[in-house]
């Protein structure tokens, strides 16, 4: 399978929860992110705390969604410092 980027350096993140899914009632995060138009990291974790509405599930989310984005400039110079990563013409 090859990736090609798109020609725009674009980045999307996408955040979700899913409110006390386990049985300890903890809920659980997704984080999806792309640049430009490749999928370029994801991870999925159970919350380290009970939350007590899906409100506050989905901001436990967007909390540990922060702190991967944050990684983002560091995922772009090791692509970048690979050659993975880079549009020609």
């Amino acid at each position: 399978m090859i990736l090609k980027p798109q020609r725009v350096f674009k980045i999307e993140a996408y955040v979700d929860a899913s409110f006390a899914t386990h049985m300890d009632g903890k809920s659980h995060t997704g984080v999806f992110i792309k640049i430009g138009g490749v999928g370029v990291f994801f991870a999925l974790r159970k919350h380290k705390c009970v939350s007590k509405s899906p409100t506050e599930a989905e901001l436990i989310a967007l909390s540990e969604f922060c702190a991967v984005v944050s990684r983002i400039p560091v995922i772009h110079l090791k692509l970048f410092s690979r050659g993975t990563y880079g549009v020609s013409g």
